[in-house]
């Protein structure tokens, strides 16, 4: 199952499953927030994005409850990790599989976000994207670099991309490689 793709005036979500990085980069915080802002998005921050217990972003539930809210929220069309690190694993047994099911959503992340990953897809079908995090791409002090930009857009906003003659389509369309103009 796909999500829908972005458009320019969509809210996106900011979490932190993993690690408590956010709390103490606040300036790469807001810059990456300012990036997605200029990128035409409304950024709305979870409430525990910034939380710290121990070496984790929050307890298990204060993880949980923003993963939560930010699939609940009909609003919302898209889901950012700040960053990786460790112990999102955590999560596994007490998300809400099939609130995740109901509401598909671009939820976009990497390193041990990918546990999540493995999980939302084994359980619900929900594709999910290895891609940029916002403190360590959106958040780069000399600005989100040029290509990560552009295939943000091609894969979460527009329907098609062609390259090499092919036709590829993206976030929330059927996938297709088949062209009139290919013999």
């Amino acid at each position: 199952m796909k999500p829908p793709r972005l458009q320019k005036g969509n809210k996106i979500a900011i979490v932190s499953p993993a690690s408590a990085v956010a709390a103490y980069v606040p300036r790469r915080l807001a810059r990456g927030i300012a990036t997605l802002e200029k990128m035409g998005f409304e950024v709305v921050l979870m409430p525990n994005a910034t939380a710290v217990h121990s070496h984790t972003a929050g307890t298990i539930g204060e993880r949980l409850q923003d993963l939560h809210m930010a699939f609940a929220d009909p609003s919302i069309k898209a889901i950012i990790s700040t960053i990786g690190g460790f112990n999102s694993h955590q999560l596994l047994d007490e998300l809400d599989y099939e609130l995740i099911r109901n509401n598909p959503k671009i939820f976009v992340g990497y390193s041990d976000i990918t546990a999540l990953f493995a999980g939302i897809y084994q359980q619900t079908g929900l594709t999910t994207f290895v891609g940029p995090a916002l403190l360590t791409q959106f958040g780069q002090f000399d600005g989100l670099d040029p290509y990560t930009e552009e295939s943000f857009k091609r894969t979460f906003m527009q329907t098609e991309h062609r390259r090499n003659g092919r036709t590829r389509s993206y976030a929330g369309t059927s996938r297709t490689t088949e062209d009139e103009n290919i013999k």
